[in-house]
């Protein structure tokens, strides 16, 4: 197995450097069989927020293209099922993806909860304002 750094994501999926654009579709398109590239929880999230805010792609846009991700058989995504629930979640909401992200990693953990300054995510995140 390989990792991926966010770069030859952001190459693979929207293409604007045409020698890392090749580089990088020939080799996700090359992996078979057990051959497999590993995408971190911080990739993933680094991907979401360089899409909206280098890229200036809205959320749904975002959303989208994430969800191109998990259709990749030869990805293996970390904590993917948690992810893409955040991903969902966070389409339509003005709270972050990254926020209902943390969210499920620390509820998947067996916390009992996670705390927050930020208002916004504890109303629709789930988690708990600290005051």
């Amino acid at each position: 197995m390989i990792g991926l750094d966010t770069n030859v994501l952001v190459q693979f999926l929207l293409r604007d450097n045409r020698l890392q654009s090749r580089k990088a579709k020939d080799l996700i398109t090359s992996l078979e069989g057990d051959q497999r590239a590993f995408v971190s929880a911080v990739v993933l999230i680094e991907l979401a927020w360089v899409l909206r805010y280098a890229y200036q792609r809205s959320k749904e846009e975002v959303s989208d293209i994430l969800n191109q991700l998990a259709r990749i058989q030869s990805l293996q995504i970390e904590h993917a099922e948690i992810f893409f629930i955040a991903v969902a979640a966070s389409a339509n909401s003005q709270v972050e993806l990254g926020d209902y992200f943390i969210a499920g990693l620390a509820q998947a953990a067996g916390c009992s909860c996670t705390l927050t300054f930020d208002r916004a995510a504890s109303r629709a995140a789930g988690m708990t304002l600290l005051i």
